[in-house]
């Protein structure tokens, strides 16, 4: 749904249009204009018009750097999901062989039951 929000920014207002509730907006709005607040006491003397262009550019420098940390941080996570994967497919292949390495000493246990049993079953029969 489309919700309409005015909102002054540096003194101007704008009609904006945005899936955004108008909270959101406002307050977005607000941030823009304590920035450019900022921009304008560190550069006294600067119009509003460059002002508002440097927090832009500022804006987007914040944007573009957290921007390629989620990027890392997505390629770190796929990377760890990978690990993951291969540990798995590790622990199932050892858990394989532990199983087998268990059969194989019950086999045995059982061959020596059996013929002990049978050594048991031949000396009664003498």
């Amino acid at each position: 749904m489309q919700n309409k929000t005015t909102v002054t920014i540096c003194g101007r207002e704008f009609k904006i249009v945005s899936d955004d509730s108008g909270e959101y907006i406002h307050q977005l709005a607000y941030e823009l204009n304590e920035r450019i607040k900022q921009t304008s006491a560190a550069y006294i003397g600067l119009p509003t018009s460059p002002a508002t262009a440097l927090t832009a550019l500022m804006i987007l420098d914040e944007l573009t750097k957290k921007s390629a940390r989620l990027d890392e941080t997505a390629a770190e996570l796929a990377e760890t999901k990978e690990k993951l994967r291969a540990a798995e497919i590790e622990l199932r292949i050892l858990e394989e062989k532990a199983e087998i390495g268990q059969n194989a000493k019950l086999k045995r246990a059982l061959e020596r039951i059996k013929s002990m049993e049978a050594e048991k079953t031949g000396k009664k029969e003498l």
